[in-house]
């Protein structure tokens, strides 16, 4: 587990652009907080992270947004920025093993220069290309059958693409083992804590 303040939106979207890095194909985000404690400002910085250049809105009652990635997008954060807490978030970096908590990271070894994937929609070792993004927002599903019938489960089985979930409690039956966790925690208008870890 690693817990980070931020004090400012901006200072969320550079971290979240940081942590992005750390993300593979096939990888569920859940994103917990209460209302109005920054998970879809979190999610936008990972998705804006992979050069995303559509409008990055809230799924609040689409339920799900796709974002297509482009071919060689280069993950970066908007500026060097120090957060407290003695951790500095930075342009990215190829490389980001054993930065965040949930462990190697997946892209390791890739034979180009993207930080990355290569692109193609394969299989490489074992490892699958990242060709898009999902942005889940669970808050208004009625039900698990919901879930069913709009196809989160094919969604989540999708090793082609990274998840992140807001409000994913509400689908706990459907969840895979092994899940990234980011929980935001608003401390006042300006402040949040970010823990980040395993779910």
């Amino acid at each position: 587990m690693k817990t980070v303040i931020s004090k400012s939106e901006k200072e969320t979207l550079n971290l979240a652009a940081e942590f992005a890095e750390g993300l593979g194909a096939g990888t569920v985000v859940l994103l917990t907080g209460d209302l109005g404690s920054g998970k879809s400002v979190f999610a936008r910085g990972v998705i804006r992270a992979y050069g995303v250049k559509q409008a990055v809105t809230s799924p609040t009652f689409t339920l799900i947004n796709r974002y297509d990635i482009p071919p060689s997008p280069a993950i970066k954060s908007t500026q060097t920025h120090a957060i407290p807490n003695k951790i500095t978030v930075k342009p990215a970096k190829t490389n980001l093993s054993g930065k965040f908590p949930f462990g190697k990271n997946p892209r390791e070894g890739f034979p180009n220069n993207s930080p990355l994937r290569k692109r193609g929609g394969g299989v490489a070792d074992g490892v699958f290309d990242l060709c898009a993004i999902y942005h889940m927002d669970m808050y208004r599903l009625e039900d698990i059958t919901e879930a069913y019938n709009i196809g989160i489960e094919e969604i989540l089985d999708d090793k082609t693409s990274i998840k992140l979930i807001e409000w994913p409690e509400r689908i706990a039956a459907l969840l895979p083992k092994g899940c990234v966790a980011v929980n935001i925690k608003k401390v006042n208008d300006n402040t949040r804590e970010i823990v980040l870890g395993k779910s």
